[in-house]
């Protein structure tokens, strides 16, 4: 028999649960009311066909997830909750004495403006500009505490602080990107990629990466509300943005004949799947980047001499080397609907329909060099059966990024090795 300890574990596991189909519900009812709101006649087929194939695995996830939190539900979870979330802010707030290894500049440098002259001409005096000052630390702290938090994940959190300004914190953060990232907007200015204010590493290794935030929201909310026309849309300014990507050509290091591949200081193949693999040594060719590719992640179990001739032999080394995204998912690509109407020659409003806008394209950790089928398969493996974004794979920029069936079969066979 349950105690009645269990009994109203029970209770409270199923109450939460359907409290949480109530809001799914209500959420699904929301979608369709704004899918609506600009046209109520608008054929809602392709919709409907995408709630049937996924509103099972939605509810089944909600209510999975509803029942293993239910023990945070009462009181104490509460207050546990309450305790997670202070003892976060506390852990996020910037030491004093904090090296700036990227100046303050944008918005960031306008918003921690002195209020007196003479206060910033000491500051200058009392602290190099390789450190914050005290003044500097209290003010960002405050903006820290007060912060949203927008995403928590492993050992990265990134807090919505305000004043269109976004800040990563984590420990030990990758931070050579910031490079090749400034190389992309210094060369194609015309992508929407985020400006970065600010980085900041205290004396433990842990980092503030102040950047600027994109309008609208994440695209992988919006994509099962959206229309064929326009996840069209979508595709066709990624074409675009992705063309002037691939534009950019390889800069040559000092005492360098060749560019080496990947990215990062120094500049380094990665290789993201289950866990994140950085060639130890620099990459030059194809043939090279192949090698790096069939290395085991598990050292201690290596694949059979047989089996790793028989995929390097699949492997081609003629692929252009073009500078490269290498995590293309929704989730990192920001956009906004706008209402927009036309009217025809007889002057009578026609169809409206919300046009979408790509705001922002994000995460750039893993972006380099490498062979030009690399946007095109690491794309398709950042798909989740069941995440909502089933059709996603139809509609990548191909016309800029190109269709690679050959090279994502052999990626497939790599990934079960």
């Amino acid at each position: 028999m349950k105690s009645v300890e269990d009994s109203t574990a029970f209770a409270l596991a199923d109450d939460a649960e359907q409290q949480a189909f109530r809001k799914h519900n209500a959420s699904v009812v929301q979608e369709l009311q704004e899918l609506l709101e600009d046209n109520p006649a608008k054929n809602m087929e392709s919709y409907i066909s995408h709630l049937q194939e996924n509103y099972p695995k939605r509810r089944k996830r909600v209510g999975e997830r509803a029942r293993r939190i239910a023990a945070l539900t009462d009181d104490a979870g509460e207050a546990m909750q309450t305790i997670v979330v202070t003892g976060f802010r506390s852990i996020s707030q910037i030491q004093d004495g904090t090296e700036v290894v990227l100046p303050l500049s944008g918005n960031l440098s306008r918003l921690l403006c002195y209020d007196e002259v003479k206060d910033l001409e000491t500051n200058r005096t009392k602290y190099p500009s390789r450190f914050l000052s005290p003044k500097q630390t209290a003010q960002l702290n405050k903006l820290i505490h007060q912060g949203e938090i927008i995403h928590s994940l492993g050992g990265l959190s990134v807090l919505d602080i305000g004043h269109d300004i976004v800040v990563k914190i984590g420990h030990a953060l990758d931070i050579g990107y910031l490079s090749d990232l400034a190389t992309i907007q210094q060369s194609v200015p015309d992508i929407p990629i985020p400006e970065t204010y600010a980085v900041l590493r205290d004396s433990n290794n842990k980092v503030h990466i102040f950047m600027s935030k994109a309008e609208g929201q994440s695209l992988d909310r919006l994509w099962p509300k959206l229309s064929i026309e326009q996840n069209k849309s979508v595709q066709s300014q990624l074409a675009h943005f992705f063309h002037l990507l691939r534009s950019i050509s390889p800069p040559l290091e000092p005492d360098e004949l060749h560019t080496p591949w990947g990215g990062g200081q120094p500049r380094r193949c990665k290789d993201v799947r289950r866990i994140e693999k950085v060639a130890e040594n620099p990459i030059y060719t194809e043939e090279q980047f192949n090698l790096f590719l069939l290395e085991s992640y598990d050292r201690a179990r290596p694949r059979s001499d047989s089996r790793l001739r028989i995929l390097k032999s699949f492997l081609r080394n003629d692929h252009k080397v073009v500078m490269t995204h290498a995590d293309l998912h929704p989730r990192n690509i920001c956009a906004e609907l706008l209402s927009q109407s036309s009217e025809g020659n007889s002057g009578m409003e026609m169809d409206k329909e919300s046009c979408i806008k790509v705001t922002g394209i994000l995460d750039w950790e893993t972006c380099g060099w490498y062979p030009e089928y690399w946007e095109y398969v690491k794309a398709l493996n950042t798909i989740d059966p069941g995440d909502g974004l089933d059709d996603w794979w139809e509609y990548l920029p191909t016309e800029s990024i190109g269709t690679w069936p050959y090279e994502y079969a052999i990626d497939l066979l790599l990934e079960k090795r």
